[in-house]
């Protein structure tokens, strides 16, 4: 069964350090194809909630994913199981968030794009900080949207938004990138 991650104080939910720790061993070229698999995982485990699977249907599905890891079908086959899986979780989550996006820029719309991310991942964004200081804004914006899929799609419709800001192309899906070579 899959690793508990870390949680924020008070709240019961995984903290943004946890996920990113997770996103960054997804993505590393030195980790074992295993322990990327593991951190995918549990990094999408750790987006699980009574919203996107009922709580009776959740052990099962935490079940299934967690035995990707020790299945015996090749990687490739594994690893479209695990995207099939985070889709059921992730798009939703994308969705509505894409949804809060349009709605707060109806709402507000003399809002800059800034004002909206710091608006809809503000908590996120002030954890990264306080565990990284020194972290420019493009840095942060990154490992944001590697472990979070609503942060990457809150930023890239900010983005889309402001012709000053350069696009970044990155994958919700951390997977992509060690079998890109990148």
């Amino acid at each position: 069964m899959n690793q508990v991650p870390e949680t924020t104080p008070n709240s019961g939910e995984p903290s943004q350090a946890c996920r990113q720790r997770l996103a960054d061993t997804a993505v590393n070229r030195e980790a074992t194809a295993a322990e990327r698999l593991r951190a995918r995982v549990d990094l999408l485990c750790s987006y699980i909630s009574d919203e996107l699977i009922p709580p009776d249907e959740q052990p099962a599905f935490r079940e299934r994913v967690s035995a990707l890891v020790d299945s015996s079908d090749h990687i490739t086959q594994i690893h479209r199981t695990l995207g099939r899986l985070e889709d059921k979780i992730y798009i939703p989550m994308r969705m509505d968030a894409a949804a809060r996006f349009d709605s707060l820029h109806k709402e507000k719309p003399d809002m800059t794009a800034g004002q909206l991310i710091k608006a809809l991942v503000g908590p996120e964004i002030e954890e990264y900080r306080s565990l990284h200081p020194d972290a420019d804004q493009q840095t942060l914006l990154v490992a944001l949207m590697r472990s979070s899929p609503c942060a990457e799609i809150i930023i890239q419709m900010a983005r889309s938004m402001n012709d000053e800001d350069q696009v970044i192309a990155f994958s919700w899906r951390p997977l992509e990138w060690p079998l890109m070579g990148l």
